[in-house]
């Protein structure tokens, strides 16, 4: 039987390993150790319940319990194995959860030269990041945290597989030509480009080139002057275009060689003929109106056009001009423009007709055509006032006689010569204006049409009477 100490030390020693029991079982909590101590008469110490160290004279030994966390770092890669020399997307996800206290971890391969910073949220949730491994072989990514590694995780990378062998189809090369378009300051440019067609189940279509694909571009006309170049950039089908002058004399046949090997594109026939645009000649007013007078003019704008817009032309153009019997221009048969002088002026007068017609222009050598519309009016009302003024000028010269014939005073033959007076004052002042519209009296001359001109020159004609005539006879006949 034991005494009571011996009972002592074994209950102790039990409560010992039953301690140390809980501990293995449950790593995660914590335990307060037992500040006291119990000796027994085997010599055992018990120094706290389940934080102290329990020794016999065995030399046995049970070491203190210690707080266990979950410190390392397990990511799981997809993929794990990867191609040298090739970029490709890799994503990484934390497969735990680990030291709270990192906040951002780096993920280094030392040997490839590679190194990424990520956040503990993009670890959690998955993040791709991109390698191009430079190497062959066998490597880890070292996830580090506060300098301090956390964890590894390994990666393979071997050679690519061998492609298999590519189906080789027909292909060829395309010459081809946009519409041309005109800029500021040039007449015309004709865009030119090159494409690469591959035919499959018997259609031809684009297909992309593996690198980047030089052409010369050379005309057997002559007309391009200096070597052009087209170029087919890499994964494209299409080259950017070279812009050739195309005037209304151009005529290319075109041909590409390609840079490499020499290879040939279809021959391109393009001339202004074939795709050049329509053209006009626009005048700007476009409609005019004019009294049936010499000195009653209008002046219009003249230039080539392509849809209302204004061209340069490449080189001088002659603008034949056809006009109706009764106007009148100048220049009379033709206008000229040039590169310097886009822009000619058209002026034109009345004759003596009134009526509504069209003057015609036309280009040859672009075929432009253009008209204007031009509305001549009658004079009549000129006239009439110019004769109003001569009968109001013959009056005022012959009052007594006129207030003998109201008053019936005058005689017969009185009455006679002052109708016979007046009549010739009228005709006076209607000469009178009529010739110095057209320029018969050199010292009198006038410049628009004009109401109160018509009046007053009829009224100075009637005055004058007999005189006007003897003047017009001295133009004529000295």
């Amino acid at each position: 039987m034991l005494s009571a100490s011996g009972w002592g030390s074994t209950a102790l020693l039990s409560v010992a390993v039953i301690g140390l029991a809980v501990s293995q079982w449950a790593p995660m909590r914590s335990v307060v150790p037992l500040r006291t101590s119990i000796e027994g008469p085997l010599g055992i110490s018990v120094a706290g319940a389940l934080g102290g160290s329990i020794a016999g004279p065995l030399g046995s030994s049970i070491s203190t319990f210690h707080k266990r966390t979950r410190d390392s770092l397990q990511v799981q890669i997809t993929p794990s194995t990867l191609s040298v020399e090739r970029r490709q997307a890799v994503r990484l996800r934390a497969t735990h959860d680990f030291d709270y206290k990192c906040g951002r971890v780096d993920a280094t391969i030392p040997e490839l030269n590679w190194q990424q910073s990520l956040t503990r949220t993009e670890l959690f949730n998955g993040v791709e990041v991109q390698l191009n491994p430079v190497r062959t072989g066998q490597f880890s990514i070292v996830f580090s945290c506060d300098e301090r590694e956390i964890g590894t995780a390994a990666i393979s990378v071997v050679l690519p597989p061998k492609p298999s062998r590519p189906i080789v189809r027909p292909t060829r090369f395309v010459l081809f030509s946009g519409s041309p378009n005109h800029r500021d300051g040039s007449f015309f440019l004709l865009p030119v480009m090159i494409r690469v067609e591959e035919q499959r189940d018997g259609a031809w279509g684009p297909v992309p080139v593996a690198r980047d694909t030089d052409f010369r571009l050379l005309d057997s006309n002559g007309q391009v002057g200096q070597e052009l170049r087209l170029t087919i950039a890499k994964n494209t089908a299409m080259s950017d275009p070279v812009y050739l002058t195309f005037g209304v004399k151009s005529d290319y046949n075109l041909t590409a060689f390609q840079t490499s090997d020499g290879r040939t594109s279809n021959a391109l026939r393009v001339s202004w003929k074939m795709v050049g645009p329509p053209l006009s000649l626009q005048a700007i007013p476009n409609r005019i109106e004019l009294y049936a007078s010499a000195i009653s003019t209008a002046s219009v704008s003249l230039y080539l056009a392509d849809s209302n817009v204004e061209l340069r032309p490449p080189e001088s153009l002659n603008v034949l001009i056809t006009n109706p019997a009764n106007v009148r221009s100048d220049p009379s048969d033709r206008l000229i423009l040039t590169p310097q002088g886009p822009v000619g002026t058209y002026k034109a007068s009345g004759r003596s007709r009134a009526t509504a017609a069209q003057v015609s222009f036309f280009e040859p050598t672009t075929n432009a055509r253009g008209v204007l519309e031009v509305t001549v009016r009658s004079t009549f009302l000129f006239t009439l006032s110019a004769l109003i003024g001569g009968l109001f000028g013959g009056v005022a010269t012959r009052i007594p006689a006129v207030l003998a014939m109201i008053t019936g005073s005058a005689s017969r033959k009185e009455t006679l010569e002052l109708l016979l007076g007046l009549a010739i004052s009228v005709l006076a002042g209607w000469g009178l204006y009529f010739g110095s519209l057209n320029g018969v009296f050199s010292f009198l001359s006038i410049t628009e049409l004009n109401y109160g001109m018509a009046l007053f020159l009829g009224i100075i004609g009637g005055v004058a009477g007999v005189s006007v005539f003897t003047w017009v006879v001295k133009r004529w006949f000295s």
